[in-house]
């Protein structure tokens, strides 16, 4: 199962990502089906240099320091972590990774069980393996999520199960890492049964956004956990990937027909909106928050420029 969409911090099952590096020299994409490929490119010349094959390849984080990605084999339940040249580093065994702090403290892996169960893992990570911390186990399907910038809050989605194994009632949980306890627990009121298929931290950990398959997106303070925005775009279809510029100037959302909308924040108002004939796999902002990548399934890459000048928003 593949969303159109679905990114490297979407869930445990995913389809590739969009990564930039935090000294904003190198960009990343995972792309492709069953048979995919990392490739690896110079932000300055906006082209690949390098591609590595892996099956089913997803990506997860750039590490602080600028020379390792870690990305994730599924089915392999394989860690791997390369550099930024192509080169692979390290394998680890570690499960079926869902996300990867972007400090590279923490690892979450999950663990499907009988009757539509998914047990959530949140362990210590360290290049020289990993110690679980906390074991989320209820009755309840669990995966896109993600961890806050400064690695104190971890968000998850999970569908809380009918006797059918249908799910029933979606709902975002964060946990706060420090005591292991909830610190709010989210959701769409009056649309409970909608699936959250996006969720994301800002950059400076201030809001957390998530998305439904309504086509609704609500921005949350964190902490405090207060709506600061809702945005009720249902004629574009679910939503599918949230990204936040590093300097919180915009908000990028991509909806489930292929349809592209920019937000300026804080007042989240459109900046922009595109439609876009084939399949998008993922979206990410460089790390100077000067361009936004739209990464399609056959691994092109498009680059926005944001701000003036010609093909800006």
């Amino acid at each position: 199962m593949m969303f159109s969409g679905q990114s490297a911090f979407a869930g445990y099952i995913c389809g590739g990502g969009l990564l930039f590096s935090p000294d904003n020299k190198y960009f990343v994409a995972g792309w492709g089906a069953s048979e995919s490929t990392i490739s690896f490119g110079l932000y300055k010349d906006k082209k690949y240099f390098k591609s590595v094959t892996l099956p089913s390849p997803c990506l997860y984080a750039v590490s602080p320091d600028s020379r390792r990605v870690a990305a994730g084999v599924p089915g392999e339940n394989k860690l791997l972590m390369l550099s930024l040249k192509g080169e692979i580093l390290q394998e680890l065994e570690v499960g079926a990774v869902t996300n990867i702090s972007r400090r590279f403290r923490y690892l979450a892996t999950v663990k499907a069980e009988g009757q539509g169960n998914t047990v959530l893992t949140v362990s210590d990570f360290s290049e020289g393996g990993y110690k679980p911390r906390y074991v989320l186990s209820d009755m309840s399907d669990k995966g896109w999520s993600d961890f806050s910038p400064d690695e104190r809050y971890f968000a998850y989605y999970y569908g809380k199960l009918a006797r059918d194994g249908n799910i029933a009632a979606g709902f975002i949980n964060v946990i706060d890492l420090k005591t292991g306890k909830s610190a709010a627990n989210l959701s769409f009121p009056g649309d409970s049964r909608s699936p959250i298929r996006a969720l994301r931290f800002s950059p400076d950990g201030k809001m957390l956004a998530y998305g439904s398959s309504q086509g609704e997106v609500r921005v949350i303070s964190c902490p405090g956990w207060k709506p600061v925005k809702i945005i009720k775009d249902r004629g574009y279809g679910g939503v599918e990937a949230i990204r936040i510029a590093g300097n919180g100037a915009y908000m990028a959302v991509l909806y489930a027909n292929e349809g592209l909308k920019v937000y300026s924040v804080p007042g989240f108002e459109a900046v922009s909106t595109k439609k876009y004939e084939s399949t998008v796999l993922d979206l990410g902002f460089s790390a100077d928050s000067g361009t936004l990548g739209v990464l399609f399934v056959d691994g092109r890459l498009n680059f926005v420029r944001l701000g003036g000048g010609a093909g800006a928003l």
